[in-house]
């Protein structure tokens, strides 16, 4: 079975599982100095909890996401704006659920969330990218096979032809 142009298989013996786990860090085992001897931790989950935080991180998504994506080439040691019908309709309008700056909010978020982003990229029949799509890092987990020529995300298995 084909799908945005890979072939489709049940996930086989070949793929080993990178030594990760979603969110990196759960716990932070001394969030001051000095608290290691307190026996006083700290959860990811319950730090993004706080506003201060949170309005940190909102204000670095929200500014970082206003700024525009620009396709760029190098002449003659000057890069010049350029566009491609390519890859130029992906940038203005990354995929059918968000605009292209909820877009670059997202991945802005995830990268400083988990520490990571992974962005599954749909093609067309040509092999050109036409959606991106921002997952959750914490329901990714990367497998990497000896060939490298397949990959998998969740129960699918993608190869490269």
């Amino acid at each position: 079975m084909r799908l945005l142009g890979f072939e489709l298989k049940r996930i086989e013996k070949d793929l080993s599982s990178v030594p990760w786990h979603p969110g990196l860090w759960r716990t932070i085992h001394e969030p001051y100095a000095g608290a290691w001897q307190l026996n006083v931790e700290e959860r990811v989950s319950d730090l993004l909890c706080y506003p201060t935080l949170f309005a940190c991180i909102s204000r670095i998504t929200q500014d970082i996401g206003k700024l525009p994506y620009t396709l760029v080439e190098e002449r003659a040691g000057i890069w010049v704006r350029v566009e491609n019908p390519a890859y130029s309709p992906v940038l203005r309008k990354p995929n059918y659920y968000q605009t292209a700056q909820q877009f670059r909010e997202s991945w802005v978020l995830s990268r400083l969330r988990y520490g990571n982003t992974y962005v599954l990229k749909e093609r067309d029949e040509r092999g050109v990218v036409v959606k991106l799509y921002v997952l959750d890092p914490c329901r990714v987990k990367p497998l990497v096979s000896d060939s490298a020529r397949s990959f998998t995300i969740g129960p699918i298995r993608f190869t490269i032809p």
